[in-house]
């Protein structure tokens, strides 16, 4: 099968014309029900994320006015995200997707004009009769599609929990750590035979030897803590689960 990602400026959606021109504003959809298509409308969950809340206020009140929407709500707020429920005009996009059996794999995200479109494909004919139907009305302003075998696909979404998790944890890298371990592997420290060794890396970072190992445990002990943590619960739900 194949995962598409799609980079889409929506000529209709109102969803994507919340971000045109306002920097800093996220939209993410969480969730659509497309069983009103038919009649025209979608209803969706989404979430409006901005660490200015005159620019969320902006986004609600431009919401409200726009043609395509036929009803929004506040329905929870936290510091920076309001969770909204709009009733919507149906989108090109939307209906191509559902026409020709697209998969949802992921949720709509929406910045500077332009969704994100995360979508599985049986076979290449339906990818590419996507693509030429979204293109009578839209712009796709990239895209990259990866084929992978039915059988990965499926242990990715028996395994999506713990997947969340790995991310989770490895969220907790340090802008500095990332840094320090993509260093060290691009200079091939993890290599066999290594391509550079801790006194040579401590030497180009301007750091004492122990300081550099120090950092560097530090940082794989987040990564492989991580992938191990996710191996072990992986292997243990499918296991419990499907055998």
């Amino acid at each position: 099968m194949y995962i598409g990602v799609f980079d889409i400026e929506q000529y209709d959606c109102p969803v994507v014309k919340l971000t045109e021109k306002r920097g800093g504003i996220t939209t993410t959809v969480l969730s659509v029900n497309v069983s009103e298509l038919p009649r025209g409308v979608e209803q969706i969950y989404l979430t409006v994320t901005s660490d200015d809340a005159e620019a969320r206020k902006d986004v609600l009140e431009v919401a409200s006015k726009l043609p395509e929407v036929k009803s929004v709500r506040v329905i929870g707020k936290t510091d920076d995200t309001w969770r909204i429920y709009m009733y919507i005009s149906k989108t090109h996009t939307m209906e191509a997707s559902v026409n020709v059996g697209a998969m949802f794999v992921s949720p709509w995200i929406a910045r500077n004009g332009v969704e994100r479109w995360t979508l599985g494909f049986v076979s290449r004919k339906q990818l590419l009769e996507f693509l030429s139907r979204i293109r009578e009305k839209d712009h796709v302003r990239r895209y990259y599609v990866h084929e992978i075998p039915e059988e990965e696909f499926v242990m990715v979404t028996a395994n999506y929990l713990p997947i969340l998790r790995m991310v989770s944890q490895l969220n907790k890298l340090t802008p500095k750590q990332l840094e320090l371990l993509r260093l060290a592997l691009s200079k091939g420290y993890y290599s066999w035979p290594k391509g550079t060794d801790s006194v040579e890396l401590s030497r180009m970072l301007g750091v004492s030897r122990v300081s550099l190992i120090k950092s560097l445990r530090r940082a794989e002990l987040k990564v492989l803590s991580a992938v191990v943590d996710f191996m072990l619960a992986s292997k243990k739900d499918w296991e419990k689960k499907y055998t």
